[in-house]
């Protein structure tokens, strides 16, 4: 199966940059300074367990309490930082000298903080709150160190001025300056008495003071410039270090004993007696005894001692922390005896510098490698277990920086076929072979880390070596570098040698031949740690400029080397005969390899490719990989040959297809050139790279495991999606608004909140159930899914016919989530200025349709088409009271009518005697027969009409109003006296004469001319009968005159009364 995906397994990164590095009391965690951080790390895994972000600037000096709770910090930004150091969270921070910390202590209580700086000056500081309690002077140069007293209330500190103070911080004095130094004071160490105080300097001496009289008790000679002191405990178990049975009972004068612990320039930890000022042990160096580890070892900066006395902590110049324990080692004086001794135990490297190469080595099986060889920017090679990595040997014999390695495993066929177990009877599981800047090619046993042979022969850096590939173990090396010379070097001898060591060591030599004696004597010297020397067996001139890269065919039978001339050339082994040059590449060759199931080899090089060739028809390019936007310092096959890894200046690492020559896939962990690239384990499943990065970067082949998640993935994506069809259906809308969340589907999600709200902005039930629904699904959610609901929001905000949705979302979430659960969302603010643009949009545009409605509602009242409901009810109700008022009014209206009927009987009469006295055909009485009429329809009688007729059946006979009529003119007598007949026209016709006015001026000429109408008609009737009249009639022709312009239709009754007031004026006339 073709990989696809490399995941990152673990990574060894830069911890520690050289300074400061203070261990806790518990001795579980250790607080160091890397560049402007401080990095926590567990020393039992050399993980890093959390970073504590600086100011900026590179701290210069760190201190943590008693209680392993608080870390304070300074830095050259002249602040001091106090922080919580099982969170890393800042407390505070305030300025506190003039200069740069060089050193601080933190009291036994733990509430206070002494600081030495550049300035001269030594500070006292209230942890709690922040301000300075003491400030001493009276250095002349920088101080340097600053120590308090355990159990006494004093201050001791030590400078540049080669002078020890004692500090009062009671008196807030200076209460002795000690002076026997020469050169700088840099470390302090009290005895566990508290009454024996010891200075190292830079002159090489250490000088123990009397603290109850001040005075100098004695002077020790360390020879060498001492950075670091610690007074070894009492009960402790450092080597030579017990107390004679007398030792209590000194007599007077007796100097005092205490032991002592020193580190320096020489990288030499060494214990000592003040009584007597001898050494008492020496701790072996890094590496071993011999000349060559003891001019590798470093400068040690600092000495610290480890909880309980149980060993030490040295800090080396090159950014390591060495841990040395206090174990009980047989004794070589007698049998069943022990000693005590310090060994190396733990090694942690805070900064490997940059990578040139890497190697996978050891393991019990071949398929898994246990460590990983690391060569970097030093002479030294460091071996770092695959799952801590933390280092655990160092391969020291190199005397410049190692450039190149490679490695081979003990029982494994390099090329890869059968393995062997040649090596029985020797314990190493592997063999790494290096070359350096300083012309050499060495052979080492891993994990032990013996040097078994070193081969010099080269006249410039060795930029590349590689080991035969066919058998184990393999029988010869291959070198080149910038001499441009190739040379193959004979290992078959050494490595048996070596492997015959184990069972020869310790033995008598029998008697042999010549050749077997001196194998044996070989193997012996190999066993005693002896390097042997490595025989060329072939060499010659391979380019015209550096030789940058090596390699072996999986046969043994050819070697391909890659120049800086732009070339490769193919060798046939033993003789190195030429066979081929392959040209193509526009720049210098880089790498190259050969594949391992055809006759090709890849190359990458400068010009940005990496290219295929088939040696088949004598070196042509089959295919060229491009990709890259940088040189390509490493390629390899891998996946049996079928895929191809490359790895470049531009920090990417690549995973090509050989049969689309496609990408596949790119890995970016790396801020630098990755200088070094190897691969290994069962199927080739580990990758290893380091770079100028100063980090080394382990992957896993992470192919078919995402896929098996790949595959579970999209079982679970079926699942839901059937689930959330399912609870659509069901209409089951809080479960699929998750379900439809969960499966980051915003359009379902969305759909479903609509269907859910169908009005979530006009609210009811419909709208309360949405909100419950976006309740739930917002109540329980994480940092992750309110930043996925808000991204939701953002995008749904932007459509104006989805805006109610999003704030309906929004809403539950600011419901439910506290502000300052909020403010932790990733990149909350860019959402909320987001949500806040379109938001502001949809607000103006709102506000402007509420006001628009203003002006539909003026219109709509002024056209009296539609009005609101509560103004229809409130019409309804009007009405109804003016038509309960008209019925009343009719009631009325039929009792006044019933007596003005009874008074037009009795006039009835009178009538006829004086018509009876007239003529019947005068003009005078036909006239005021016709005006009494029309009088009493103006008047009260307009009751007798026809359309009144049909609503009072009582008055519809002809003989009441033929009656009527009669009285009508008998009263036209009397209403002629005083009116003329333009007063009966002008009331009869006002109706119709203002027809094109407005509404409200009809109806007030109306009611004044049926106002007229019936004061003139009544005038004629008794006073009593006369006033019921008119309070009734006059209401009625008031209805009457407003139903004529508002219920009925006006033109028709315009028509009739303008009909009837012309009659009554022909009338007249005639």
């Amino acid at each position: 199966m073709d990989k696809q995906t490399y995941k990152k397994a673990s990574v060894l990164e830069p911890y520690f940059t050289g300074g400061a590095a203070r261990v806790t009391r518990d001795g579980k965690l250790l607080a160091c300074v890397c560049g402007e951080e401080v990095k926590v790390v567990d020393i039992a895994t050399g993980a890093v367990l959390r970073t504590i972000e600086g100011d900026t600037e590179p701290v210069t000096a760190l201190a943590v309490s008693p209680d392993c709770k608080t870390l304070v910090a300074a830095s050259r930004s002249l602040m001091l930082r106090v922080y919580d150091l099982q969170s890393g969270q800042l407390k505070r921070s305030w300025r506190v000298h003039k200069a740069a910390v060089a050193d601080m202590a933190i009291d036994a209580s733990g509430g206070y903080v002494a600081t030495a700086s550049a300035d001269r000056t030594i500070k006292v500081w209230d942890l709690e709150a922040g301000f300075c309690t003491h400030s001493f002077v009276g250095h002349s140069g920088v101080v340097l160190r600053v120590m308090f007293h355990p159990k006494q209330l004093q201050l001791f500190s030590g400078g540049d001025d080669s002078e020890v103070r004692v500090w009062d911080l009671v008196e807030k004095r200076c209460t002795a300056t000690l002076q026997a130094h020469f050169s700088a004071v840099t470390c302090l160490a009290l005895s566990p008495d508290g009454w024996l105080l010891l200075s190292g300097g830079r002159d090489k001496v250490v000088v123990a003071w009397d603290l109850r009289t001040n005075s100098k008790v004695a002077t020790i000679p360390v020879y060498e410039a001492v950075e670091g002191m610690v007074c070894c405990p009492l009960g402790s178990t450092f080597p030579n270090t017990e107390r004679p049975p007398a030792a209590g009972a000194a007599t007077k004068g007796a100097k005092k004993m205490a032991f002592f612990a020193t580190a320096g320039e020489k990288g030499r930890i060494k214990l000592w007696r003040t009584d007597t000022a001898t050494c008492v042990y020496e701790c072996e160096p890094e590496g071993g005894s011999s000349a060559a580890a003891a001019a590798a070892a470093r400068e040690y900066t600092d000495l610290c001692l480890l909880p309980a006395g149980s060993g030490l902590m040295a800090t080396t110049g090159d950014a390591r922390l060495l841990f040395y324990y206090c174990e009980q080692m047989p004794s070589t004086s007698g049998a069943g005896s022990s000693s005590s001794s310090l060994v190396l135990r733990r090694q942690l490297v805070g900064n490997i510098d940059e990578v040139t190469d890497v190697r996978l080595v050891g393991g019990a099986s071949p398929l898994t490698p246990s460590h990983i060889a690391v060569a970097s920017n030093c002479e030294v090679i460091r071996l770092f277990e695959m799952g801590s990595l933390s280092c655990t040997t160092s391969l020291v014999g190199h005397k410049d920086t190692v450039l190149a390695m490679d490695a081979a495993t003990w029982g494994k066929d390099n090329s890869g076929g059968a393995s062997s177990s040649w090596h029985s009877g020797w314990d190493q599981e592997g063999v790494v072979v290096s070359g350096g800047k300083d012309a050499e090619v060495r052979v080492w046993a891993v994990p032990s880390g013996r040097c078994l042979g070193v081969g010099v022969g080269h006249v410039g850096a060795v930029s590349a070596v590689a080991l035969g590939r066919k058998g184990s173990p393999p029988k010869f090396i291959v070198s080149a570098g910038a001499d441009k010379l190739l040379k193959v070097w004979d290992l078959a001898d050494l490595l048996e040698a070596a492997a015959a060591s184990a069972s020869l060591e310790g033995n008598e030599v029998t008697k042999r031949s010549k050749k077997a004696k001196a194998n044996d004597q070989q193997a012996l010297l190999v066993g005693k740690h002896a390097v042997a020397s490595l025989r060329v067996s072939a060499a010659v001139a391979g380019h015209d400029k550096d030789i940058n890269t090596v390699a072996v065919a999986p046969n043994d039978s050819l070697i391909a080397t890659g120049s800086q001339d732009r070339t490769v050339k193919i060798w046939r082994l033993p003789s190195l005969v030429p066979v081929t040059t392959l040209k193509g590449h526009k720049r210098g060759v880089w790498c190259v390899e050969f594949s391992p199931v055809d006759q090709a080899v890849i190359t990458a090089s400068g010009d940005k490719t990496v290219k295929m060739w088939t040696l088949a028809d004598g070196g042509s390019c089959v295919r060229t990989f491009e990709g890259h936007t940088a040189t390509v310092l490493r390629a390899s096959f891998a996946t049996a040959g079928t895929q191809v890894l490359s790895a470049g200046a531009d920090g990417l690492v690549k995973l090509w297809s050989l049969r689309t020559g496609e990408c596949v896939n790119t890995f970016d962990e790396h801020t630098g050139k990755i200088w070094a690239m190897t691969s290994g384990g069962k199927a080739e499943s580990v990758l290893v790279t380091g770079g100028a990065d100063a980090t080394v970067v382990v992957w896993r082949d992470s192919t078919e495991e995402d896929a098996a998640a790949a595959a579970a993935e999209e079982d679970l994506v079926y699942e839901r999606e059937q689930a959330l069809a399912n609870a659509l259906a069901d209409h089951d809308f809080a479960s699929a608004a998750r379900l439809a969340f969960d499966l980051k589907h915003p359009g379902r999600l969305l759909s479903v909140i609509q269907r859910t709200a169908g009005g979530v902005a006009v609210g009811g039930s419909a709208g309360q159930e949405a909100r419950r629904l976006l309740s739930g699904l917002v109540e329980h959610m994480s940092d992750e899914d309110v930043r996925t609901a808000l991204e939701y929001c953002r995008s749904w905000n932007t459509n104006t016919r989805n805006c109610h949705a999003a704030h309906a979302m929004l809403k539950a979430i600011l419901a439910h989530k506290r502000p300052a659960q909020l403010l932790n969302v990733p990149g909350v603010q860019d959402l909320i200025d987001a949500l806040m643009v379109y938001t502001q949009r949809h607000f103006s545009r709102v506000d402007r349709l509420v006001r628009s409605t203003f002006m539909l509602d003026y219109t709509l009242a002024a056209m009296k088409v539609v009005a609101p409901q509560s103004v229809q009810q409130e019409e309804q109700e009007e009405a109804e009271a003016q038509q309960h008022h008209q019925q009343q009014q009719r009631q009325q209206q039929q009792a006044g009518m019933a007596l003005t009927n009874t008074a037009a009987k009795k006039a009835s009469g009178g009538a006829q005697a004086h018509r009876e006295h007239q003529p019947n055909g005068t003009p005078h009485a036909q006239g005021q027969g016709v005006a009494a009429q029309n009088g009493l329809a103006n008047g009260y009688g307009g009751s007798g009409t026809d359309s009144e007729d049909d609503e009072n059946g009582d008055e519809g006979s002809d003989d009441e109003i033929e009656e009527g009529g009669a009285a009508g003119g008998r009263s036209a007598d009397v209403i002629g006296e005083s009116m003329s007949e333009d007063d009966f026209s002008e009331g009869g016709s006002s109706s119709s004469d203002d027809e094109d006015e407005e509404e409200g001026e009809e109806e007030g000429d109306g009611w004044v001319a049926a106002g007229r109408a019936g004061s003139q008609g009544t005038r004629g009737l008794p006073s009593e009968l006369r006033d019921q009249q008119m309070d009734s009639s006059g209401d009625n022709e008031g209805d009457e005159a407003g139903l004529s312009t508002k219920g009925l239709d006006g033109e028709g009754g315009v028509q009739e009364k303008g009909s009837s007031g012309a009659s009554s004026s022909s009338s007249g006339e005639e």
